[in-house]
């Protein structure tokens, strides 16, 4: 491994530390409690959020949606967290939205950083994943009418 390798992992691996601190502020954010387990409803109707340690999932217009995370890296833009929310329908697993955490706390709709959704401790994070979830679950095909026989 040349000095220029070296340096590009030491810099993802400090990059990554603290996405996931930044990790805890945005799991914190979606929590109204310091317990280890809570849910909160949001404004939006049949919505809640659960945090459970690290663990997150979203419940939406009655469908339990899974959020998945993995560290990413953009050419441009650096080290990201991504988050992935999904839903089980007919045994497959459908990806709904996706969102980006950079070290600086912002929270983006796509890895290139083009479009900001929201601070990772905006006081109205959870209503406002919530929001958009539930417009993504309706447009999906966990949604759609099956076609006429």
């Amino acid at each position: 491994m040349d000095g220029q390798q070296q340096e590009d992992l030491k810099t993802a691996t400090e990059q990554f530390a603290i996405l996931d601190g930044l990790h805890q502020s945005f799991a914190n954010a979606l929590q109204p409690s310091t317990g280890a387990t809570a849910a909160l409803t949001a404004t939006a109707p049949a919505a809640t959020s659960t945090v459970t340690d690290s663990d997150l999932a979203v419940q939406c217009l009655g469908v339990p949606v899974d959020v998945s995370r993995r560290p990413v890296f953009h050419p441009a833009n650096g080290c990201l967290l991504e988050y992935e929310f999904s839903a089980q329908y007919g045994g497959d697993r459908v990806p709904l939205w996706r969102l980006y955490l950079e070290s600086g706390g912002g929270l983006y709709t796509d890895s290139s950083k083009t479009n900001f959704f929201c601070d990772c401790n905006d006081g109205s994070l959870a209503e406002n994943i919530q929001g958009a979830i539930g417009s993504q679950l309706l447009q999906s095909k966990l949604f759609k009418p099956k076609p006429g026989l």
